[in-house]
This record gives C-alpha cells, structure tokens and sequence, in this order.
C-alpha cells in the first residue's frame, strides 16, 4: 500500500500535529492506519511500525497485541459498538468489506451494524489498562479535509479522563522534573546520593505562629527547595511536614562523581534558598525572621538503593529503599542551628575536578562519627552511629583555605 505520510496534506497535518505531545493517531480516508505519535508509542510500548498495524484497517489494528492489551473488555467492546458504523460507512464495501478484517469473535457482531455517515467529531471513553489498574481516557475523533473539501483522513487525540480544572492541578508540575521521574517508573537497584532537609526547632515556630501563616511559610519553603533540587537535575521525594528528601541519580547525571557534586551543591544552596523565601515573606508582613527558620540538611551516598515510582490512587512519586535512606535521614536528624552534613561515602564519590568546584579538599578533611555530635540522640546513635560525617560549611572554609585562591571564582 502507499504510504500516505508522502501526501502533503497528510504531512502537514503530521507536522501540526506532533509537536504537541499528545498521544495522537492519524487514519486515511479508509480507516487505515497512517500516522502515531511518539508519545502513543510510548504508551503502547512499541515503535515497531508492524507491531503498532502501520497500513492496516483499524479494525485489524485493533486486534494486535499492542492495542487490544491496552484496553478492557468492557471498554474495548463499548467503544467498538461506538464507532463501527462510521467504521463500515467508510470502509470499502461497508459491512461485508469489514468481514475481510474481522476475527471469529467480532464476525458475529457485523451483521448487526447499520452504517452511519462519519460526523465531523465525536468523542467516546475507554479504560485503558496502566500498571495493572484501569483508568478512563477519551479519544476525540474528527474528520479532516483539504482546501478542496476531500477527505484527507481521520485524526483521532486520545486524553485522560479528567475534568480541565483537575488536569490544570498536574499541568502546574514541572515538566522536566516528571519526566525524569518518568524514566524510573520500573522500580530497580540505582547508584544515588540522597537529600533530607528539615527545619530546625520548627516545633516552637508552629506553636508561635497563626495556622495560615505557618501553612504558608511552609508552602513557600517547600516550593524554593524542590526548585533547587530541579535546577540541579535531581528528584524531588515526598515531604512530610516541614521535611523534605531529594535524590540525585548516577545514571541521569552521568557518574557517581556529577550526582555527589549536584546534591552538595543544592545542599550548600538550600539554607540560603530558604533564608531569601523567609524574607520575602517578612517583606509581605508575615512575623518571621531568618534566625526562626534555619535549615538542617544530611546528604549521604547509597550505592544501590531501590528506586522507583510508587503510584497508588492518591499519589505518584518517586521513592527510594534502603539502608542508606534511613543513615541519610539520621544524620539530617543530628545536623543543628542550620548544619549541612555530608557523610565521608558521598563526599569520596567526587573526582578530583568536582571536589574542586565544591572547594573542597576531600584529602584534608576531619570526620566525626554521627555518636560523636552533640546533637545525635539515642536513636541516630543507634541507628547510623558509626557514619562519618563532615560540617560542609566548615569543609568548604577549610578547602578554600588549603587551596590556591585563584582556582575560586
């Protein structure tokens, strides 16, 4: 069959249309197959072209693997009863033309359609099957023409099944941060540094300051921190409270080195993140001070965490297993009056040219053990006890100080 994407009116559709990152497919005047977006073809799971039904009716399309595993019975069965009298008013031959692509299970069904002229669009719902769970998508049909009023073919944009005003909700994340987060929806061992940051002594200011105005000093800390961890190509995790987690990956940074260096530089870069959201806020009369809201943050290497997404009905994120989580999360619980503690495992990942940019000297450096920290109770103690960590604040002073000065800018 000639391959329509050659026609000029079909290629500029193709070019409007791609661009959009919609899932999108593109169908001839014969209900063939012509076009897929890339973004459907990662839904599908597959670029290959046969497997995906390129040239074929959709009827027959429909029946691969790719598509039919995609879609439920029900759905599947619904959308069919929608849409196969357009289907057979514009397939050669109508309903007996269809019979050349139809299986032993929908033979039977074709005696029942009653052709039906294609209107100009339609829509019609499926449950389209994602990580074992169904979930509502539409697929929005129409008609397209050329200048000459000819039937070019038949685009047809499949959607979530949410109400505008709930995908406006999604569309305020951020893009670049999903879809690195998209990159590890299979869940598997990962080399990562980790982040955890918390507000320190944060139990008096809550108790101090309206219930409005502590939600929105917390919104607004929260908010500069997950821009620090995206500028700096890492993962935002969950929050809980004032508390948040990040992680920087090997395999998105490049090296264990770049994924080290990217989260001791957020971490650096927070306690002054947060000190400019604070006075913005005091700027905007909300009774708070700089000295109320200091930032402890722990940074720890794990060396082959279990990452992944966790997607339930409430929620998609990004989470991390493993040893090293609950170490990293002890030693930010042991970091005081707005410490930065980097433990000796991240700090040794850094080549020779990131520690530099660090301005640090990894050669030089003094740990001390988390039990040795005035502020580590009983169960950092117990829990991580033995982890070397440094003061960054005070590591990078140092680096500076046993380092030519003009290699710093």
């Amino acid at each position: 069959m000639h391959d329509r994407r050659s026609d000029e009116r079909v290629a500029r559709v193709i070019r409007e249309l791609e661009p959009t990152g919609g899932a999108i497919e593109l169908l001839d005047g014969e209900w063939r197959l012509v076009w897929i977006s890339d973004e459907l073809k990662r839904l599908l799971g597959t670029s290959d072209e046969d497997q995906l039904g390129f040239g074929k009716h959709i009827l027959e399309r429909y029946q691969l693997p790719a598509w039919r595993q995609m879609v439920t019975d029900e759905s599947a069965a619904a959308a069919f009863a929608r849409n196969i009298p357009y289907v057979a008013h514009g397939t050669s031959g109508g309903v007996e033309g269809l019979r050349e692509f139809a299986d032993e299970e929908i033979l039977p069904i074709l005696g029942e359609v009653d052709p039906s002229p294609v209107p100009p669009l339609w829509a019609f719902d499926m449950d389209v099957l994602m990580d074992g769970s169904a979930r509502r998508v539409w697929c929005y049909s129409a008609r397209l023409h050329d200048e000459a009023g000819e039937l070019v073919g038949i685009a047809r944009i499949y959607t979530a099944g949410l109400p505008a005003h709930l995908l406006a909700l999604v569309a305020r994340g951020d893009e670049v941060l999903f879809e690195r987060m998209a990159q590890v929806a299979e869940p598997r061992r990962r080399a990562t540094a980790v982040l955890f940051a918390d507000l320190d002594s944060s139990g008096p200011l809550s108790r101090r300051l309206a219930g409005a105005a502590y939600f929105q000093l917390i919104a607004a800390i929260s908010g500069a921190i997950d821009d620090a961890v995206i500028e700096r190509e890492g993962i935002v995790g969950k929050h809980a409270g004032d508390g948040a987690t990040a992680f920087f990956l090997a395999e998105q940074l490049g090296s264990e080195s770049a994924a080290a260096r990217a989260a001791l530089e957020t971490a650096c870069e927070l306690p002054e993140v947060v000190a400019n959201t604070v006075e913005q806020l005091r700027d905007a009369d909300l009774p708070i001070d700089t000295a109320d809201c200091r930032l402890n943050v722990g940074v720890h290497w794990g060396a082959s965490l279990f990452i992944g997404q966790l997607t339930t009905s409430g929620r998609l994120e990004v989470t991390a297993l493993g040893d090293e989580v609950n170490e990293c999360a002890r030693i930010e619980q042991s970091a005081t009056e707005g410490q930065v503690l980097a433990s000796k495992a991240i700090v040794e990942r850094l080549a020779e040219d990131d520690a530099y940019a660090l301005r640090l000297a990894p050669e030089k450096l003094a740990y001390r053990t988390i039990a040795e920290l005035p502020g580590a109770d009983e169960k950092a103690s117990r829990d991580a006890g033995a982890i070397a960590v440094v003061d960054l604040a005070e590591a990078r002073r140092q680096g500076a100080a046993t380092r030519s000065p003009e290699g710093y800018e």
